[in-house]
């Protein structure tokens, strides 16, 4: 049972505290989460969260740890002035402490602006673990936030029949209302998905794709040979 009085300093020291604990915790899962158009695609989560949630958490105890901290050193500041004036007084061992310090912040400070080793070794492990979530087929969407097209514009961008996509997802058992606007409808496999607990990845892999248009120098070579057999020479 909890019987001392509340004391504010030590609520703001707990607070730092549990800022920090947060803060690292969200840090380690911002670093690995998957690129934005790999989370949007298929509703990436952990712990129940997805991308835009950890990123708030993360922002929100970041303002906390500031004001906290801030109100920390408020409440300590007498300890911490005679802790640095003693310091002064042994300025030797502080001034190399500082100097080395602030070398070794300008290195690595440089290191990250021109991805030099072993400086580039965390960036280069962050694309790793970021582009781990892509490598199973059909996690990568066609472009970025193809979720978020309305299925009219997506069916002409990828060139798949609309009527024939909607009517497979009918057919999978997904339920829709399809909301019109100016004669289309305007209604993205996001709404879809979110509307049916599934994900736009898996609306995706359900739509009936069409042959890939012939290319260029095909369609040439068939209006000559076309053009030869009509030729009455």
């Amino acid at each position: 049972m909890i019987k001392n009085a509340h004391s504010t300093r030590a609520f703001v020291a707990f607070l730092v505290t549990w800022s920090f604990v947060i803060l690292t915790v969200t840090g380690i899962v911002l670093y690995i989460v998957p690129h934005g158009r790999v989370g949007n695609w298929t509703f990436w989560t952990l712990g129940g969260l997805g991308k835009d949630g950890w990123a708030d958490v993360h922002i929100l105890f970041g303002a906390v740890f500031i004001v906290t901290g801030a109100l920390h050193l408020y409440f300590n500041w007498k300890p911490f002035k005679k802790y640095l004036a003693e310091r002064v007084r042994g300025h030797l061992a502080v001034k190399r402490e500082l100097v080395t310090s602030l070398v070794a912040t300008l290195l690595l400070t440089l290191g990250a602006l021109f991805a030099v080793p072993p400086v580039s070794w965390l960036f280069d492990l962050n694309h790793w673990a970021k582009s781990a979530w892509s490598r199973t087929p059909g996690q990568e969407p066609p472009y970025a936030r193809a979720e978020a097209t309305p299925l009219p514009m997506l069916a002409q961008r990828l060139d798949f029949d609309l009527d024939a996509a909607l009517g497979a997802m009918r057919e999978a058992g997904i339920h829709f209302e399809e909301t019109q606007a100016h004669g289309q409808t305007r209604m993205s496999l996001e709404s879809i998905a979110r509307a049916n607990a599934t994900t736009p990845a898996a609306l995706f892999s359900l739509i009936p794709q069409s042959t890939p248009a012939r290319n260029a120098d095909q369609l040439r070579g068939d209006r000559a040979r076309v053009g030869a057999d009509t030729n009455p020479d």
